[in-house]
């Protein structure tokens, strides 16, 4: 039986899907930039103790995280002509 009719959503209505307002956004690293200099305070004393998630976080922001690429597998296929 299909029951998405009775998910309370009404016909045309997104639920606040998809991204936020600009302003909603801005409100939220205007919050957060007192804290900047505590973050990276922590992140240092991280980087410096050796923990592995802060040196990973460091560089994946410092140096851009390393594009994934799928590995490909190589068929080889031999066809044999015959001339008539």
């Amino acid at each position: 039986m299909d029951l998405r009719k009775f998910n309370g959503s009404k016909k045309g209505e997104n639920r606040n899907a998809g991204r936020k307002p600009k302003a909603t956004e801005l409100a939220i690293i205007e919050k957060l930039s007192p804290l900047d200099e505590i973050a990276l305070q922590a992140l240092e004393k991280g980087v410096k103790a050796g923990d592995y998630n802060f040196v990973k976080l460091y560089f994946e922001y410092r140096f851009s995280k390393p594009k994934a690429i799928p590995e490909q597998e190589k068929q080889v296929i031999k066809v044999k002509f015959v001339r008539q």
